[in-house]
């Protein structure tokens, strides 16, 4: 007999919660939201859940009750609430909440340049100078709060770019090779297969 677990999934959009300058910088702050591509998840200790639930079940009966006058900001105070009790277990697991904040500002500057420079910086050490840090404390830091080492960030933004132009439009692979600053196709096939178990010609003939 398969056991049943139960739980909460919140979700909700950027326009709805961030409809200021404060509680963009809850979802920035908190250390919640840093890895767009693979969240690091963390265990909340057995006491977290009774404050978890003191913020989650009015939240759950606004959302379920009929809208009355500023139902949206209801739910809005009720999710930053629970929002700031789970970053604050989530701090405790890391170090002190002045060094979480810090960790939590420097991914996010890097994956900002990341975004930015994908096409044109593959190298850890491009984004580390720029940052003013060396490769090996940008690695370690961004896989404190992310799970993963800012190499892999860097590889998985540029497979997915990979694909995205596998699957909307025409390029060729040599254009496609060439627009994410590989020298050759032969160096992107490589990596591309390196990276997904399957070469980039056997993934686009699944491409609609």
């Amino acid at each position: 007999m398969e056991e049943v677990h139960n739980g909460w999934v919140l979700l909700f959009t950027n326009d709805f919660f961030c409809v200021s300058e404060a509680s963009r910088e809850v979802l920035v702050t908190s250390g919640l939201f840093n890895n767009l591509l693979n969240f690091k998840p963390f265990l909340a200790p057995p006491e977290a859940s009774a404050r978890f639930e003191y913020f989650l079940q009015p939240l759950r009966q606004e959302y379920e009750a009929p809208p009355l006058a500023m139902h949206e900001d209801m739910l809005r105070g009720w999710l930053q609430l629970f929002l700031i009790e789970a970053a604050r277990a989530f701090a405790r697991q890391l170090d002190s909440p002045q060094e979480t904040s810090r960790r939590v500002c420097l991914v996010r500057r890097f994956q900002d340049l990341v975004e930015r420079d994908f096409q044109t910086h593959p190298k850890v050490a491009d984004y580390a100078g720029k940052l003013s840090i060396t490769p090996s404390h940008l690695n370690d830091m961004v896989k404190k709060v992310t799970g993963q080492p800012a190499s892999e960030h860097i590889k998985q933004r540029v497979i997915i770019e990979a694909k995205r132009r596998a699957f909307f439009g025409d390029t060729s692979a040599k254009e496609i090779a060439y627009a994410l600053g590989f020298d050759t196709e032969a160096h992107f096939s490589k990596y591309f297969k390196a990276n997904t178990g399957q070469t980039f010609s056997a993934y686009r003939k699944i491409a609609p």
